[in-house]
């Protein structure tokens, strides 16, 4: 039964996607492809050196209506670390996806907003002297960006993303799960590269 369960939590969301997709005016859809790439780094000096370091990259595919509206599904790769001192390390790393919303601004266009359900969240949480776990949950991004167009159908520039992801169930090497309540979050600031045809 609870293979079942899991089976429809991850089928729903895409389930959802594709008919929604399926169901607009496609005749008049235009395709988009959305990348954002963000960094993050920060350090700590005290006694110990404290750092973290936050990679996130994310890439949506979808269809644009009526010249500003953008529908499609994103697909998003994080990873995590965290430094405390010399000897402790702990790190998060998995894959976000989910349906994404979006919005063009302005006669060119150039300023958007868009966000995303994360309804598909799995991540690698590991820490120094600890066994590794697998988190699962779900959570949201919203973005807000601008981009000129720099050539014919592409728009690179800049976005400010804020994400936060809720993990509801982990497991461990001996395959045992458990509820639990841990999140993950933040706002980060990010490279964008758009492509629309």
């Amino acid at each position: 039964m609870r293979n079942s369960n899991q089976i429809s939590k991850i089928s729903a969301p895409i389930v959802a996607g594709l008919a929604m997709l399926a169901s607009a005016p496609l005749a008049h859809a235009g395709l988009i492809i959305d990348s954002n790439l963000s960094y993050a780094n920060t350090s700590v000096k005290s006694s110990d050196t404290d750092s973290s370091t936050q990679i996130m990259v994310v890439t949506a595919i979808g269809a644009s209506f009526t010249n500003n509206l953008q529908v499609g599904w994103s697909f998003g790769y994080l990873n995590s670390s965290m430094g405390q001192g010399a000897s402790t390390t702990k790190s998060l790393s998995g894959t976000l996806m989910g349906p994404r919303f979006g919005l063009f601004i302005g006669k060119s266009q150039n300023w958007s907003l868009a966000a995303t359900w994360l309804a598909l969240a799995n991540s690698t949480y590991t820490a120094t002297g600890a066994t590794e776990e697998k988190w699962q949950g779900s959570g949201y991004c919203f973005e807000a960006g601008y981009g000129p167009e720099v050539a014919k159908n592409t728009t690179v520039g800049i976005k400010i993303l804020y994400t936060a992801v809720s993990f509801s169930s982990s497991t461990n090497t001996s395959n045992t799960t458990s509820s639990v309540s841990y999140s993950f979050g933040g706002m980060t600031p990010a490279l964008y590269l758009s492509f629309r045809f």
